[in-house]
């Protein structure tokens, strides 16, 4: 979405933990720990940004889902991310992985704190 594109920096650093994450075969959800190293030139703030991403991996099988039938089922998986990760703080944004074949998403909280206890709490779940 064009909303969350924006996020260019945060959308790079996704896409190579994607890439990283994209042969883990174990269902649940993994904090996105800042990967900078001090000679990046990111502020701070920006690996704060990054520790304050969840991302959840291996939510579903999509060769399982009829999008034909469910065309609306990417949304409705966002909605029901936003609103179960919302338990644990201020969710900025949602961004669903479309083409990830056993279902991936990331998560931006507020605070490093919100993403931390919304990782402790899902670590290894089974929805």
């Amino acid at each position: 979405e064009v909303e969350q594109l924006a996020h260019s920096e945060v959308s790079q650093q996704l896409v190579q933990d994607q890439k990283r994450f994209a042969s883990h075969q174990t269902p649940g959800v993994y904090l996105q720990h800042s990967a900078m190293e001090a000679d990046t030139g990111r502020s701070s703030s920006d690996a704060d940004r990054i520790d304050s991403i969840v991302a959840l991996h291996s939510l579903c099988d999509l060769r399982l889902v009829d999008l034909t039938a469910w065309p609306e089922f990417f949304d409705d998986m966002k909605e029901d991310i936003q609103s179960e990760c919302g338990r644990f703080g201020d969710v900025s944004w949602v961004w669903v992985d479309k083409a990830a074949a056993l279902g991936s998403a990331w998560i931006e909280f507020a605070a490093p704190s919100q993403a931390e206890a919304c990782r402790a709490a899902m670590d290894r779940r089974w929805f």
